[in-house]
């Protein structure tokens, strides 16, 4: 019966049907978030075993970083119990580590920063931290409105995690508990359901796991039935998705970014022998024939997609460069002055943006990034 119910919460849910199909992180992170638990549940106290948790960790982290906050207490756990001295102990952490840290130092030596660049954009825009609180409590509601089945089922995994008798499940239990104050505290996402798939994952094992569902059959059956009822009865549910029943954008400002693109890329929409996707992003490269190219920074070198040839070109930094883009609102025009009315087809005229290379790489990104900031 635990089994029916953590299949039918993965397999209603759609947030996590929705993110594990659709090309981003989300399906390698329930994959490592998964392969951690397994690792943690079933490991014995040794060093080795914390090597091991660590370096699932490590690689779950390598891909999306902020989910070490699922991780933090079960690692503190572990560490504190292991039954070697602490530079034994220190040494399994640092090998398990392996990966994280080589990541951030080829991330550092590389684009110039330790961390994503969507987290300086989007922590570091000087909005109160009460703002933030208000949009992260507009997330979940959002979710209440749209996705019931997704924070029922995370709620009822704390409760089973925090009444387990296992202090492993409780330490589990606690670390979904500091991603979502830390998900109320960046004030949630834009994306209905993308941040909410990894304690979702988390939650569905602590209800694997709980020993009630399992010895008595007058609680599992009906939290099946619930399950059961919820996902198929709720407003936006896999099993019966129509392509746009509502506005894609709720009053949260939260997307339902499946709704945004099934019109134009879904099997449904779908009509005779039509081009899919039909969306006009597939489309408007038509609208930029005339010679041009968009710039874009992957480390060392400057690739940029030119048009008028249709592929990349790229240009080392390690020789000055002048390239030419016509991208919206960042840029201004001849006289100096700022232009962000004018479309981008029709701004041939902007000064070309000017990129002097004579210093380190991790210089040059931040000489980069504080160009598109003014």
């Amino acid at each position: 019966m635990q089994a029916i119910c953590c299949g039918l919460i993965l397999i209603l849910s759609p947030a996590y049907v929705d993110f594990s199909t659709s090309g981003m992180e989300n399906a390698l992170s329930h994959l490592l978030l998964a392969a951690f638990a397994f690792v943690y549940l079933e490991a014995r106290e040794s060093g080795f075993a914390l090597r091991r948790l660590t370096f699932v960790a490590a690689l779950c982290m390598t891909n999306r970083l902020d989910l070490g906050l699922l991780f933090l207490p079960a690692l503190a756990f572990e560490t504190a119990r292991a039954p070697s001295g602490w530079r034994t102990t220190a040494a399994h952490i640092a090998v398990g580590l392996s990966p994280l840290t080589a990541w951030e130092l080829f991330s550092i030596v590389y684009y110039g920063f330790p961390f994503p660049n969507t987290a300086y954009a989007k922590l570091n825009t000087g909005i109160s931290a009460r703002e933030l609180l208000r949009h992260g409590l507009g997330y979940i509601a959002s979710h209440a409105d749209n996705d019931p089945l997704t924070l029922v089922a995370i709620v009822a995994g704390l409760v089973f995690g925090i009444a387990s008798r296992d202090s492993k499940l409780r330490v589990l239990a606690a670390g979904v508990t500091i991603y979502l104050l830390y998900l109320l505290r960046i004030g949630g996402d834009f994306m209905l359901g993308r941040f909410l798939t990894p304690p979702l994952l988390m939650a569905t094992i602590l209800i694997g796991r709980c020993q009630l569902l399992r010895t008595r059959a007058l609680v599992s059956i009906p939290f099946a039935a619930a399950v059961l009822a919820l996902g198929v009865w709720a407003p936006r549910t896999p099993l019966r998705a129509p392509l746009q029943p509502k506005p894609s954008v709720d009053v949260h400002g939260v997307a339902d970014e499946r709704l945004i693109y099934a019109l134009h890329s879904s099997l449904a929409a779908r009509r005779g022998n039509a081009a899919m996707p039909d969306h006009y992003w597939r489309t408007r490269d038509a609208r930029f024939a005339a010679p041009a190219a968009t710039p874009c920074w992957s480390g060392p070198t400057l690739a940029s997609w030119d048009t008028s040839r249709d592929r990349w070109s790229t240009s080392s930094t390690r020789t000055r460069s002048r390239i030419r883009c016509w991208h919206d609102c960042r840029l201004r025009p001849e006289s100096g002055e700022s232009d962000t009315s004018r479309a981008p087809s029709q701004t041939a005229t902007l000064k070309p943006w000017r990129l002097e290379v004579t210093r380190s790489p991790i210089r040059v990104s931040l000489d980069y990034m504080s160009s598109w900031r003014s």
